[in-house]
């Protein structure tokens, strides 16, 4: 999905849009108890920066975020 990102800077607001696909997989662990585990990888699309001197572009490279879930309820 669509992330958008904001940073609250001395001198201004920096701003990001961030692609961000999650990569992973739940298991049950109980009666509507799941555990699960992602790698979220994101990539940067746009990006206004706190700094009005830096105009350099988003990186280009793939960051991975890992993460571990609990929920609880009816998968539906």
């Amino acid at each position: 999905g669509l992330w958008g990102i904001a940073d609250f800077g001395q001198e201004r607001t920096g701003l990001a849009l961030v692609l961000r696909g999650p990569v992973g997989g739940d298991w049950r662990v109980a009666d509507e108890h799941y555990g699960g585990i992602e790698i979220g990888l994101n990539r940067a699309l746009a990006v206004h920066r706190t700094d009005p001197e830096d105009r350099s572009p988003p990186a280009s490279r793939i960051v991975p975020l890992p993460g571990i879930y609990y929920r609880f309820g009816d998968p539906r």
